[in-house]
Protein backbone atom coordinates (compact mmCIF):
# COMPACT_ATOMS: atom_id res chain seq x y z
CA UNK A 1 0.00 0.00 0.00
CA UNK A 2 1.15 3.45 -0.99
CA UNK A 3 0.42 6.92 0.91
CA UNK A 4 1.10 10.55 -0.36
CA UNK A 5 3.77 12.00 1.35
CA UNK A 6 6.06 15.41 0.77
CA UNK A 7 4.39 15.04 -2.75
CA UNK A 8 5.84 11.36 -3.19
CA UNK A 9 4.19 8.22 -3.43
CA UNK A 10 5.64 6.16 -0.33
CA UNK A 11 5.46 2.66 0.73
CA UNK A 12 4.21 2.26 3.90
CA UNK A 13 5.47 -1.18 4.98
CA UNK A 14 8.60 0.58 5.91
CA UNK A 15 6.84 2.81 8.14
CA UNK A 16 5.03 0.22 9.84
CA UNK A 17 8.03 -1.67 10.33
CA UNK A 18 10.05 0.76 11.75
CA UNK A 19 6.86 1.62 13.60
CA UNK A 20 6.97 -1.52 15.73
CA UNK A 21 9.07 -3.60 18.11
CA UNK A 22 9.44 -6.65 17.84
CA UNK A 23 11.76 -8.65 19.56
CA UNK A 24 14.77 -10.87 18.06
CA UNK A 25 13.23 -13.71 18.01
CA UNK A 26 10.08 -12.63 15.89
CA UNK A 27 12.16 -11.05 13.73
CA UNK A 28 14.25 -14.53 13.07
CA UNK A 29 10.50 -15.65 12.12
CA UNK A 30 9.90 -13.20 9.43
CA UNK A 31 12.85 -13.26 7.78
CA UNK A 32 12.17 -16.83 6.82
CA UNK A 33 9.17 -16.29 5.67
CA UNK A 34 8.85 -15.67 1.23
CA UNK A 35 8.42 -12.23 0.51
CA UNK A 36 9.69 -9.32 -0.94
CA UNK A 37 9.23 -6.96 1.83
CA UNK A 38 8.24 -6.71 5.29
CA UNK A 39 4.69 -6.22 4.99
CA UNK A 40 4.50 -9.25 2.68
CA UNK A 41 6.38 -11.64 4.20
CA UNK A 42 3.99 -10.62 7.42
CA UNK A 43 1.19 -11.10 5.09
CA UNK A 44 2.11 -14.20 4.16
CA UNK A 45 1.93 -15.73 7.56
CA UNK A 46 -1.29 -14.66 8.40
CA UNK A 47 -2.02 -15.99 5.24
CA UNK A 48 -0.60 -19.31 6.89
CA UNK A 49 -1.54 -19.02 10.26
CA UNK A 50 -5.77 -18.53 9.10
CA UNK A 51 -4.81 -21.91 6.84
CA UNK A 52 -3.57 -24.04 9.39
CA UNK A 53 -5.94 -22.61 12.50
CA UNK A 54 -9.02 -23.58 9.41
CA UNK A 55 -7.17 -26.99 8.83
CA UNK A 56 -6.57 -27.84 12.40
CA UNK A 57 -10.65 -26.85 13.31
CA UNK A 58 -11.79 -29.03 10.02
CA UNK A 59 -9.51 -31.87 11.56
CA UNK A 60 -11.19 -31.98 14.40
CA UNK A 61 -15.13 -32.42 13.08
Amino acid sequence: MYTWKNGNYQHIGANIQKSIKIDAETLEIIETVEGRSFSDKVRNMAEEYRRLKYDGVASKR
